[in-house]
């Protein structure tokens, strides 16, 4: 494997290496069983501020290489970067643990009721939105457990990094933590990986995720798996936002929020739903839409799409105006916008595609919302004030585990339930203590 020119890691980690690894994390763990969480969360949060420092020395180095390995424009990274610098404080880290356990004094093993860690905690990364990494490896190392990352080839920069500024801020917790990179098809690496932890963390494609769950099996026992695999968000824009004066700023949010990681990560909105009972016509807000395609692509320029997803997006395009359908486009694949009519709709295509389908009726939206089944995490929602008792009827069944303001679909709260469940508990055991 060729790694990233200036990368932060060197070469492919070898299973003996992998192996070798976790011994020394293990035993870099011991010497921090006795601190607190209350003293570990400045030092993660001063971590992430050098990190993010704007003349530190890590700055630049992770933005330009999060451009050169994702193709995102730096503006849509430093957007992106800024909005997790926002979340990412001592009192939402504070709030998020007293959510997932009770106290931080539960996380301390102390009083009545108290965290057992897992030994160790595998973490696999995917190239999609790199923040999740920073996420995952906080909740492990406040556990007290001793961390490997496998960062993917194809952005081996944020967790790395993050591993460097933390040994300037703590030098003993960043040992109990390592990033190494080794090729997908490396099932010897993988399996000196998975062999030693107690817990993994695994994010990726269903195929990866399944392929690490079959490994866990080998094991006598394996360890417990914590998986975030494809899932897909959406909009809701109701009659509320479908209005003179309000649609082109709803418009310009959706399409931002769409644009932000060229629809990398799961949390952008690949489909909104428009209710047909507004001022503006579904047809119209189409129009506000594209306009705002072309202003975001002119901030943060798209990414050349590859052949494949070039192919897929004119295809798209061509089946939806033959079924009736409207569709706003350059004469490349860089954006799209496409009214489709067709019940049930099509699937999400990748890229700054962006599917607009109409509703009238809350049981065919209802009906089209459970479809997509597990694979849904977040709605945005737009235009919905005081009407919670619809929003229950249509999105109750539903397999999303996050409705939120369309504004904020990129930015999930610290404290939130990732695919539905803390990850932090997940992580840990609750003992009950009942003695004096």
């Amino acid at each position: 494997m060729t790694m990233a020119i200036d990368s932060p890691l060197g070469a492919a980690a070898s299973p003996a290496r992998i192996t070798q690894t976790w011994a020394e994390l293990a035993e870099a763990r011991s010497t921090l069983d006795h601190r607190l969480a209350a003293d570990l969360l400045p030092t993660l949060v001063g971590a992430l501020k050098r990190l993010t420092a704007p003349s530190g020395p890590y700055r630049a180095r992770l933005v330009e290489g999060l451009a050169r390995s994702t193709g995102w424009t730096p503006g849509a990274i430093e957007e992106g970067l800024a909005r997790f610098s926002r979340a990412y404080t001592e009192n939402a880290l504070r709030a998020a643990i007293v959510r997932a356990v009770g106290s931080l004094e539960t996380l301390d093993r102390r009083g009545q009721r108290r965290a057992i860690a897992p030994r160790g905690v595998l973490i696999v990364l995917a190239s999609t939105i790199p923040w999740a990494g920073i996420e995952s490896l906080t909740w492990a190392l406040l556990a007290r457990s001793s961390v490997l990352v496998r960062v993917s080839e194809h952005e081996p920069w944020t967790v790395p990094l993050f591993l460097e500024a933390l040994a300037e801020e703590y030098p003993a917790l960043a040992r109990t933590a390592a990033a190494l990179s080794w090729p997908s098809d490396d099932v010897d690496a993988h399996r000196a990986a998975i062999a030693h932890p107690e817990s993994a963390i695994v994010y990726g494609g269903d195929a990866a995720v399944a392929s690490w769950r079959a490994l866990a099996g080998e094991l006598p026992l394996p360890p417990r798996l914590i998986e975030h695999g494809d899932r897909m968000s959406v909009a809701l824009v109701a009659r509320g936002s479908l209005a003179p004066g309000v649609a082109d700023q709803v418009a310009d949010v959706l399409v931002r929020e769409a644009a932000l990681y060229d629809r990398d990560g799961c949390l952008s909105p690949s489909i909104a739903y428009l209710e047909t009972s507004g001022a503006i016509r579904p047809e119209d807000f189409g129009e506000r839409c594209a306009r705002a395609q072309a202003r975001w692509a002119e901030r943060w320029p798209v990414r050349t799409p590859h052949e494949s997803q070039a192919s897929r997006t004119h295809q798209a395009r061509g089946t939806c105006e033959l079924a009736g359908g409207q569709v706003w486009a350059p004469k490349d694949a860089t954006w799209t916008v496409a009214l489709d009519r067709r019940d049930p709709p099509p699937a999400p295509v990748p890229g700054r595609f962006l599917w607009l389908h109409q509703f009238d009726d809350y049981g065919a939206l209802r009906a089209r919302l459970l479809s997509w089944g597990d694979r849904l995490s977040t709605i945005g929602l737009s235009g919905w004030k005081a009407r919670d008792a619809e929003l229950v009827t249509i999105t109750g069944p539903s397999g999303a585990t996050r409705l939120c303001p369309l504004s904020t679909m990129q930015d999930p709260p610290l404290d939130r339930f990732h695919d539905g469940r803390s990850e932090l508990a997940e992580l840990v055991r609750i003992r009950d203590w009942e003695l004096a």
